[in-house]
């Protein structure tokens, strides 16, 4: 079901969700994209290979950040379902698997402070461990599973 009542459906885990926005909100959200750009490169400096790319949202009120999927990728769900086939074929785990980006809330009070500590210290013990329970987190909460739940919880 692609469309019901001649209004397309689509994803709101899955990166490109178009919000309707007024003039006001198009400034901030443009403002909020270069006040926090160095972060954005900080963050995807420290999960590297974790992530495809850290972005500005605007879909986020109460969470610091959520994970979201690629257009075409797989939903949490599907890759949690293809993780446990018992005939699974590697080879075609590792393309398949959902391309994660991260969005961050610009107006949360975590994000505002992990901001202000990357300006004054990007290389910072305290910004790598925030940021990795902020990915951490974020992966539960938007419904995939740790790589390695030992870590998380120690």
């Amino acid at each position: 079901l692609k469309e019901y009542d001649g209004k397309t459906l689509v994803s709101v885990t899955k990166e490109g969700l178009e919000l309707p926005e007024d003039e006001d909100e198009k400034k901030k959200r443009e403002d909020d994209k270069k006040k926090f750009e160095s972060l954005c490169k900080v963050m995807k400096d420290i999960l590297d290979k974790k992530v495809e790319k850290v972005v500005v949202s605007n879909r986020l009120v109460s969470s610091p950040c959520c994970i979201v999927t690629s257009q075409y990728g797989w939903t949490a769900n599907m890759e949690r379902i293809m993780k446990a086939q018992a005939l699974r074929d590697s080879s075609t785990m590792g393309y398949m698997a959902a391309k994660k980006h991260l969005e961050i809330n610009p107006d949360h009070a975590i994000v505002e402070a992990l901001r202000l500590k990357a300006d004054a210290d990007k290389n910072d013990k305290s910004v790598k461990d925030l940021v990795m329970l902020l990915y951490e987190t974020s992966l539960l909460t938007s419904g995939f599973s740790l790589e390695d739940p030992q870590t998380h919880a120690s």
